[in-house]
């Protein structure tokens, strides 16, 4: 091979290592929002629990002829 078919295949090489090189930084990217967002769901759930527990725990000292009321809604 001549000295231009050998710069052609590197070229080539090149070429598609960059492009798979951007094409998996851009699938990192994506990841890395989806795994964003997910710990923000995870967060959000875990306050939830939380606040769950908290509310039965208060709820379960209560003597049981105590009445409760569940909120519904603004005033």
């Amino acid at each position: 091979m001549s000295d231009p078919d050998v710069k052609k295949v590197l070229t080539k090489t090149t070429s598609s290592s960059l492009k798979a090189i951007e094409a998996h930084r851009q699938k990192t990217v994506m990841a890395n929002q989806q795994i964003s967002v997910l710990n923000s769901q995870i967060e959000s759930l875990n306050i939830k629990f939380r606040r769950s527990q908290l509310i039965e725990s208060e709820l379960v000292t209560l003597p049981e002829d105590v009445a409760t009321y569940k909120a519904c809604g603004r005033m």
